[in-house]
């Protein structure tokens, strides 16, 4: 092998070295583990195309530590892989009967560029974050509240969620901080000390 490959390099040694962090190491047998299985089941030896599957999978997984999945704490919802039009949500549809009803009627207002989905808009009713022109439909709140448009909207709840994320991130760290204290005694520094170690410690994590 090393005559066929001057470049590489074999190395024999575990696959987890002290100084890796161990969550990528056991997230990348689970990814492994899980490619595995999408090929078992679908009889396939091109795991490259079920990678997207996977990524999907674990994306929208449950995360302990932000308390939510990684997709949720990007965005405002969870992710969906439908793209089929009956599960078009009603505002959409909502919004292109009103749009074709606006093409038929002949009108007198101001014609401007919809913000969201620059269409065409006869409406004057404005964001009051942004200034933009807006459809009534694709407005939150009502005439008599404060009136914001989707895309500022949900950049106020994308903007929650990440902060909950981190809120949830620092009471983990504070939980672990917590069991240490509780566990481990404090000692004078320069001391020595004496730790056991379990003898299946250094033994590789194996997959369930």
């Amino acid at each position: 092998m090393k005559d066929m490959c001057a470049d590489c390099t074999i190395v024999h040694r575990k696959p987890r070295y002290p100084q890796s962090q161990g969550s990528v190491e056991r997230g990348n047998a689970h990814i492994k583990n899980m490619l595995v299985i999408w090929m078992r089941e679908n009889n396939s030896k091109k795991w490259n195309i079920w990678l997207k599957f996977v990524q999907f999978e674990k994306n929208n997984s449950h995360q302990s530590g932000i308390n939510r999945s990684p997709y949720k704490a990007i965005s405002d919802k969870p992710n969906e892989l439908s793209s089929d039009k009956q599960h078009e949500p009603d505002e959409v549809s909502q919004l292109n009967a009103a749009l074709n009803l606006s093409e038929t009627q002949e009108t007198e207002l101001d014609v401007h560029e919809f913000a969201v989905c620059e269409n065409p808009c006869f409406s004057n009713i404005q964001c009051s974050i942004c200034a933009q022109y807006i459809h009534e439909l694709c407005s939150k709140g009502n005439i008599s509240d404060t009136i914001t448009c989707h895309l500022c909207s949900n950049k106020e709840v994308i903007k929650n969620e990440r902060r909950h994320a981190s809120d949830s991130m620092t009471k983990q760290a504070v939980g672990m901080r917590h069991l240490s204290e509780r566990v481990l005694t404090e000692v004078d520094v320069g001391a020595n000390v004496l730790v056991a170690i379990s003898p299946c410690g250094s033994r590789e994590r194996r997959p369930p």
